[in-house]
């Protein structure tokens, strides 16, 4: 077992050579990585990104890493501590690229509880679903950039493995463990909380029935609470110590203020996550996921079909796999489209008793799920991002459920897992190149005041980010005054405005615009223009 991770490890970490370590899947990396290099560069373990006018905007509206908050004095670009305290170090002695050892270790944990999972269902099923877990799923993707997902969905299955093992380890070791795993990836996974609620009280409940006593379930729920309250406060203790405040917890209590709002916006961005296989919200192609994943469900639930009716259905999936891939590179944000084996999983599982109580986890996470996650990116995600817990569990289940299937049905399900998987990673290479460029060329400008109309773009390229460059971002247009307001007010009468080049340039009270330059890189997007105050400029 040992050797096997060893070397799932080494193949991730080959294959994040395909990628620029300059660039990233989302800008949320961005951040992270700026903060390592923050930390690394200031010889601290506090994750401070620095701000060069703070004296000016104190609550850093217009931080140049959008989403940055003052925490406790200092300028945090960061949700949570563990995963960056044990990058610190590698990423000083080798950088970003070293740093995504955590997410390959995350990886690799996520395919160990796959594999302990499968075989608990169906024995000898359990090295198919750590290699297809490992290197053709969603998993893999996100063993490329430096966030936690990886790693939160490997404590996560092992909670649910933990689930599964409850007669072996006895209810109060089953709660604890569980507890402090549901704790751990709670630290960096918000939507883990959802998972591991509803994975105790599965649990519970099968206790409860199997016994018919509430005894052994109590003493379950109990020591799943002591398991991940420790956990919790152990994480809260850390931020004080660090920051001289927790921050973590606010981010909880702000995803469940926010469940349920907006309903027709979460059931739409439900469709994008659950099956989305382009990345858009049109209604003609989440319909065309939607097909596609009720023709691998109908291909896996099916005991014995008609050798015409496969034929049809093998002919959906592959024409709908070949028009996602003719489109051209770009994200996959469906469950299903990413990760086959998961739909596999789902429509053909339950004929196993072992694989019920996983498969309810999964089925009542997920609209869990959909209620409480962040809203407004959907369509710029692999796989559906929040749900990767549950692709991993019902992957497992799928892999187990792999050897009832004719040899046909077996290359339908694997072989998708695998062409969806390449292509994702082909993406990555390509995002993570135009990134770069994208900086290479910005960098040019660090000394530049410079305004992003667009907060987060500035964090794609944060690998060219200076504490001390009068950079700023906004979150729209309707900032653009406020920015230049402040970069006048801190000595600079012209600066540069880094937005899309598919308008007209912007017109700004006091400001004259000058020759535009296209930004080279990320497919064309953008353009810089200089801009330099006129007599009407505000004094």
């Amino acid at each position: 077992m040992v050797a096997a991770a060893l070397a799932l490890g080494a193949i991730l970490f080959a294959v994040s050579f395909v990628m620029d370590d300059r660039g990233y899947l989302g800008t949320d990396t961005g951040g992270k990585s700026a903060t390592l290099e923050a930390m690394v560069r200031n010889d601290s373990w506090v994750p401070d990104v620095g701000y060069w006018a703070a004296a000016l905007d104190p609550e850093a509206e217009l931080h140049p890493l959008y989403n940055t908050a003052e925490i406790g004095g200092h300028y945090v670009n960061t949700t949570s501590l563990p995963m960056i305290l044990a990058a610190r170090p590698l990423y000083e002695l080798g950088g970003y690229r070293l740093s995504l050892m955590l997410p390959i270790a995350g990886a690799v944990v996520c395919g160990l509880a796959a594999r302990a999972i499968a075989d608990r269902i169906r024995s000898g099923s359990g090295w198919l679903a750590f290699w297809l877990t490992g290197l053709a799923s969603p998993v893999l993707v996100y063993a490329l950039d430096f966030w936690e997902h990886s790693i939160g969905a490997g404590l996560m299955a092992w909670a649910v493995v933990t689930a599964m093992k409850r007669d072996d380890l006895g209810m109060l070791r089953t709660g604890l463990i569980a507890g402090a795993l549901v704790g751990a990836a709670s630290t960096m996974r918000t939507e883990a909380l959802v998972f591991g609620f509803v994975t105790v009280a599965a649990t519970a409940t099968c206790v409860l029935v199997a016994r018919r006593g509430i005894g052994a379930p109590i003493r379950l729920g109990l020591a799943a609470v002591v398991g991940l309250g420790s956990v919790l406060v152990a994480n809260a203790a850390l931020e004080v110590a660090l920051m001289g405040e927790t921050f973590r917890g606010g981010r909880a209590t702000g995803t469940a203020g926010a469940a349920g709002g907006d309903l027709a916006l979460r059931v739409r961005e439900a469709a994008i996550t659950g099956w989305g296989l382009f990345p858009t919200s049109q209604p003609t192609m989440l319909l065309f996921g939607l097909v596609l994943a009720l023709a691998l469900g109908w291909l896996g639930w099916v005991r014995v079909p008609e050798q015409r009716h496969v034929v049809v259905a093998v002919a959906v999936i592959a024409v709908l796999y070949t028009m996602r891939i003719v489109d051209g590179l770009g994200f996959v944000p469906g469950l299903a489209a990413a990760t086959p084996v998961a739909v596999l999983g789902l429509a053909a599982g339950w004929r196993s008793p072992s694989a019920r109580l996983p498969l309810a986890i999964v089925a009542v996470s997920l609209p869990l799920v959909w209620l409480t996650q962040y809203t407004g990116g959907a369509t710029p995600q692999w796989g559906a991002r929040y749900l990767l817990p549950a692709g991993v569990i019902a992957g497992a289940v799928g892999c187990a459920a792999l050897a009832s299937l004719d040899r046909v049905r077996r290359v339908v399900f694997v072989g998708g897992a695998v062409v969806i998987t390449v292509f994702g990673a082909a993406w990555m290479s390509q995002r993570t190149h135009e990134v770069a460029e994208v900086g290479e060329f910005l960098a040019q400008h660090r000394d530049a005041p410079l305004i992003s109309d667009q907060g987060f773009w500035l964090r794609e390229v944060s690998t060219w980010f200076d504490a001390d460059s009068p950079w700023l971002s906004t979150s729209g247009s309707s900032g653009r005054a406020s920015a230049s307001a402040l970069l006048e007010e801190a000595g600079y009468d012209s600066w540069f405005l880094l937005d899309a080049r598919d308008g007209p340039l912007p017109t700004i009270a006091g400001f004259e615009a000058g020759e535009s330059t296209p930004v080279p890189g990320f497919f064309g997007m953008f353009r810089l223009t200089e801009y330099s105050g006129t007599d009407d400029a505000v004094g």
